[in-house]
């Protein structure tokens, strides 16, 4: 990849220099109320990209403006998606506990109302015996 930015880094400095070698004529420009001395083509057509390249990122400013802000907004709802999703695995978590708890208590009573359950058997018996 970096052979190929460089080779094409290097063809394009070498177009400029071809452009700016062959076009060393003097030219003068008017525009409006403005008028400008003679200068060479070459150094009109630099300074004509260079406008056009400023005025191309001052036209552009507003999109970025709103890209960055739709990506910080992304990212805020990432976040809060997260810190929900390990809130909502923390909840599942306390509700399978609970869960297990309260299987373990019904578990217990119904051992309890068995015991119970036996004993009384056990004392009817007895009193039938005796």
């Amino acid at each position: 990849m970096n052979i190929f930015r460089l080779s094409l880094g290097l063809l394009v400095a070498t177009i400029l220099v071809v452009v700016g070698a062959q076009n060393t004529q003097s030219v003068a420009f008017h525009f409006l109320f403005w008028e400008t001395r003679s200068m060479p083509v070459v150094l009109a057509l630099a300074l004509a990209v260079f406008l056009g390249a400023l005025l191309a990122w001052i036209v552009s400013i507003p999109g970025r403006y709103r890209g960055m802000r739709s990506h910080r907004d992304l990212q805020h709802r990432a976040e809060h998606a997260e810190e929900a999703e390990r809130a909502g695995h923390a909840q599942q978590v306390e509700r399978a506990a609970q869960d297990e708890r309260a299987a373990r208590d019904e578990q217990a009573a119904k051992a309890e109302q068995a015991a119970k359950a036996e004993q009384a058997e056990q004392a009817e018996r007895e009193k039938a015996k005796g």
